[in-house]
């Protein structure tokens, strides 16, 4: 059989690179995100991982939503701290910065424009963290810019849309990926952008506060609440920096340094491991320690 479905994509580390430094110009993201993806070589294919074998233990039942952002908080402010240069991918737009929290009344209003009551985690960050601002990639969007994807309507899980879009589509080997229209993805409100027609939601009607990710070409279910994906975005990168300023002092070379990295990058993205260290580097700002080669 063929396989008709197509590769997942994403920005070559020197693609997302420029599309920093457009915006750190000035440049609107949307503008800066078209001139970068018309260039050749912007993308690279990601290439999947093998599915594992199958057992018998079944995937754990949603565990519901996560409302206490005290700890992401106070871990914002360290990345902030270590991050001088604002070189994590999308920070150079958001600066690590909140916008001043809304008001009860203010998201009630936003609410009932969707149509949806809001997760309890989401509800949280717009009441007592911010009006959005820092997040993953670009950040999460303010409140009266959410986008319902058929936010009443509920969310059915992966399996179903799996499904679904058997009907027209192969299906990816990766069990929490559906490759389908996105006119049939529902209970759903965006949350944010990585660019390049990549973006985060929330379910709001289902399984309340789950984290999915979709672009044109489906939707991948993760296990994630808000709270949970935000934290692990601020402990991966603070771990990075952290190795990279210890080992900078140590007066370790970029090659020691980048065979350290390896393990703190997802499998399919170590073979960057030198130009995540001369980033953090950068972000770092300058030190008495010198890094050879």
């Amino acid at each position: 059989m063929t396989d008709n479905s197509a590769p997942a994509r994403r920005l070559t580390a020197a693609a997302q690179r420029k599309l920093n430094e457009l915006v750190a110009q000035g440049i609107p993201p949307g503008t800066a995100i078209q001139q970068v993806r018309v260039e050749p070589g912007a993308f690279e294919e990601v290439v999947p991982v093998e599915a594992a074998a199958p057992t018998t233990t079944p995937r754990r039942a949603w565990a519901g939503d996560r409302v206490d952002w005290t700890r992401a908080v106070e871990k914002l402010g360290i990345l902030r701290g270590l991050d001088r240069g604002c070189t994590v991918f999308g920070a150079s737009m958001h600066r690590y910065e909140l916008r001043p929290p809304v008001t009860e009344k203010r998201l009630d209003s936003i609410e009932r424009k969707l149509g949806v009551t809001l997760p309890p985690g989401l509800r949280a960050f717009y009441l007592t963290v911010g009006d959005g601002g820092a997040g993953p990639d670009y950040g999460l969007m303010p409140a009266a810019e959410l986008e319902g994807r058929k936010p009443a309507t509920a969310y059915p899980g992966i399996e179903v849309l799996r499904t679904l879009g058997a009907r027209t589509q192969t299906q990816p080997p990766q069990p929490t990926r559906a490759a389908l229209s996105l006119s049939r993805l529902s209970g759903l409100v965006t949350i944010q952008t990585a660019g390049c027609g990549i973006f985060a939601a929330v379910v709001c009607t289902g399984d309340v506060g789950r984290i999915v990710h979709y672009d044109e070409d489906g939707i991948s279910e993760t296990d994630d609440t808000l709270v949970g994906w935000y934290e692990r975005w601020l402990d991966d990168e603070i771990a990075r920096f952290t190795l990279v300023a210890r080992m900078r002092d140590e007066g370790a070379t970029l090659d020691a340094m980048a065979r350290a990295m390896k393990p703190l990058l997802p499998a399919d993205q170590a073979f960057r491991a030198r130009d995540v260290v001369e980033l953090k580097l950068r972000g770092l700002g300058p030190s008495g320690a010198t890094v050879g080669p």
